[in-house]
Parts: C-alpha cells; sequence; structure tokens
C-alpha cells in the first residue's frame, strides 16, 4: 500500500506543514526579494531550505526579508496551494484530525491564524514549534521540537528534509513528502512518498489516489 492511500484505510492524527505544504511560501520570498532588493530567482534555483543561502543574501538583508516576510500584510496574501481545502475536508469527513504544526516566528501567530481562517482551513490544533532557535521566539507560544515526540500522528506531511528526517527517525512517522527543489538531495526512504500536487492526495479528484 502506498503511504497515501493509509488516508482511505484508517483513521487518525495527521500532522500538517504550513509553509510551502500548505500554501505557496517560497514564490511569495521570490516576489518579496525581486520588490524588496531587485534579485530575480527562479523557484527551482531555491536549492536549500536556508533562504539566506538560496538567495545569497547578506545579513542585514537576510533580516531585512525576514522582518518584511513576518508582516501581517505579506502573510495574509501567501497563496493556499490548489487541492488543499478540498482533501483536507474529505480527511475530516473520514474521521482523520487535522493537527498544523509550523516552525514559523511566534510574531506571526495571530497573522498565521487569519489567514488560515481567510482560506477556510479546516484543522483541530495548531501548534508552533520551536526548531530554529531564535533568540527572541515567544515561548508562552511555541513548544521545543521535543515536546512533539510523544504525540500521537500516524501520519505527516512536510517539505523540510530536516525535519523529515526527525519526523522518521525520532517518531517513526511515515512522511508524504511535497517535492520542492530544496528537499531533492533527500536520501531514499521507505518511510518518504513525494507528491507532486495536493490533488494526488484526494482520491474523489481525477486521477488522485
Amino acid at each position: 500500500m502506498k503511504i497515501k492511500d493509509i488516508t482511505n484505510s484508517t483513521d487518525g492524527s495527521i500532522y500538517l506543514d504550513l509553509d510551502d505544504v500548505l500554501c505557496d511560501t517560497a514564490v511569495a520570498y521570490l516576489d518579496l526579494i525581486d520588490r524588496e532588493f531587485g534579485l530575480q530567482i527562479e523557484f527551482e534555483q531555491i536549492f536549500s531550505f536556508d533562504l539566506q543561502k538560496s538567495f545569497g543574501l547578506s545579513d542585514e538583508a537576510n533580516q531585512h526579508m525576514f522582518r518584511c516576510a513576518h508582516q501581517p500584510d505579506f502573510i495574509i496574501n501567501i497563496n493556499v496551494f490548489s487541492g488543499v481545502s478540498e482533501t483536507l475536508e474529505r480527511w475530516k469527513a473520514l474521521g482523520h484530525r487535522l493537527h498544523i504544526v509550523t516552525g514559523r516566528h511566534t510574531s506571526s501567530y495571530q497573522a498565521t491564524i487569519d489567514w488560515l481562517e481567510q482560506n477556510d482551513i479546516d484543522y483541530d490544533s495548531f501548534t508552533m514549534v520551536d526548531k530554529y532557535g531564535w533568540e527572541d521566539t515567544d515561548h508562552d507560544l511555541a513548544v521545543p521540537l521535543a515536546a512533539i515526540r510523544s504525540r500521537d500522528y500516524f501520519l505527516a506531511i512536510e517539505d523540510n528534509m530536516e525535519m523529515t528526517k526527525f519526523l522518521t527517525s525520532s517518531m517513526d512517522l511515515p512522511v508524504m513528502l511535497y517535492d520542492r527543489p530544496w528537499n531533492r538531495t533527500l536520501s531514499p526512504d521507505p518511510r518518504v512518498e513525494r507528491f507532486q500536487d495536493w490533488n494526488e492526495l484526494n482520491s474523489d479528484y481525477p486521477g488522485g489516489g
């Protein structure tokens, strides 16, 4: 059985990453750096999850990009991926519980909640996780990464290679990996299955699983 078919055969808790899984954050960043720095970079050139490296930014420019990207007017305008709402609604109807787990900075908390509401994203819980150790993280809003080890997910949807490794090795979770240029060097793993489009995960969609 393919990993994506698990959602048709059981009910349980699904871990859902947010950026570049539910929404097209990287493309929004490309528009941002074009506007702020006049840099025109193609999506397929984003070779690293570390956008400072992918975009070749100085520390000062990277800090400016980070500040801009966590403003409410930037966050609220990130596009949701086609097929997300329909697939999540179907999973909910099958009895799954949907848990959004994000490494976004805690300063974006309210804007992110507003974005989820604006885009009619159905979910059961929302957790911010201190994945990157930012000094100004609000620890009243973000839990340590180790805290999610005890959570009873049966499937994860991710795009980050390091988080995928954590989920498979530390939590023994199968992972649906959204195929992105920054995760293509991940070594093959039977617990990881790539997908190209959210409609692949919705068996009610023509050509779906």
